[in-house]
């Protein structure tokens, strides 16, 4: 079964997803070698491409948040290191 949706390049036809299929979907797109461990937005955006079910961004987000590699590997948001200063010999 296909689903006509809005994307921002124009109309596409996805293929609707059954409900057993969700995590396997998530995860190829998420986890997989070639998935990259994309965030919330990015996953999203590639799944969306391909795929569509009810819900499904309630699900890729809560999916991505609990990402146990995601949270471990995350960069820390630091603030920019100040002006260098000359040293007095």
């Amino acid at each position: 079964m296909f689903k006509r949706v809005e994307l921002s390049h124009g109309k596409k036809l996805v293929v609707v997803i059954p409900k057993i299929m969700i995590p396997d979907v998530i995860y190829s797109c998420h986890d997989d070698t070639f998935g990259g461990h994309l965030g919330i937005k990015k996953t999203m955006l590639k799944i969306k491409e391909r795929f569509f079910w009810p819900k499904m961004t309630n699900d890729i987000t809560q999916y991505v948040k609990t990402c146990m590699e995601c949270q471990t590997k995350k960069a820390e948001l630091l603030p920019k290191a100040g002006l260098l200063q000359p040293i007095e010999v």
